[in-house]
């Protein structure tokens, strides 16, 4: 037989049992990953973050029609400010990033350079909510991308899902319902 006993929700005791009853059985960390699109990482649902989808990285790495490893560095770190003033509704344009990090205007892809910046944030900003979404209830997700295990803009995506994930609200409310009442466990 259970004896339950009242245990204040601030005592760890009790924010330890919430989270085990609302956590999933794997680590945050391996629960969203990036992996080659023909890799993806075992067990997850793959989502490719490729182009031309709104999540893939809208400049390209080609120079004179070939592929220049040298801008690799840039281009991710291009890719995660254009993510973040998305996500931060800021405004800008893709091209003004990418001149920011180094690259010429040309390195942003038609297909994104033709759209207007809030259309192109709008949906970056409803493919990452959707991605989060899917976390949130628990799902594995495996990011895809054919850079990985090169340095991928899809890091910065992941990243950002976490950090999501990381920050949703407190643990107690999804115990106690209110945040602040005396829980039983």
């Amino acid at each position: 037989q259970v004896e339950q006993v009242a245990v204040p929700t601030s005592d760890p005791r009790w924010l330890a049992v919430c989270h085990a009853a609302t956590a999933t059985m794997h680590s945050e960390a391996d629960a969203i990953t990036v992996g080659h699109a023909n890799r993806p990482t075992e067990g997850a649902a793959a989502v490719s973050v490729r182009r031309p989808g709104p999540l893939g990285n809208p400049l390209s790495m080609r120079r004179h029609g070939r592929l220049d490893e040298r801008w690799r560095p840039a281009l991710c770190d291009a890719f995660r400010w254009a993510f973040q003033a998305a996500m931060d509704e800021g405004d800008t344009s893709l091209e003004e990033i990418a001149v920011l990090h180094g690259l010429p205007p040309s390195s942003v892809l038609a297909d994104y350079g033709n759209m207007p910046w809030h259309a192109y944030a709008s949906a970056v900003r409803a493919a990452a909510q959707a991605l989060l979404a899917r976390a949130a209830d628990g799902e594995r997700l495996c990011l895809t991308c054919t850079c990985h295990p090169q340095r991928c803009h899809a890091a910065t995506i992941v990243a950002w899902l976490r950090e999501q994930i990381r920050r949703r609200p407190a643990v107690r409310e999804c115990c106690t319902g209110d945040g602040g009442e005396e829980g039983r466990a």
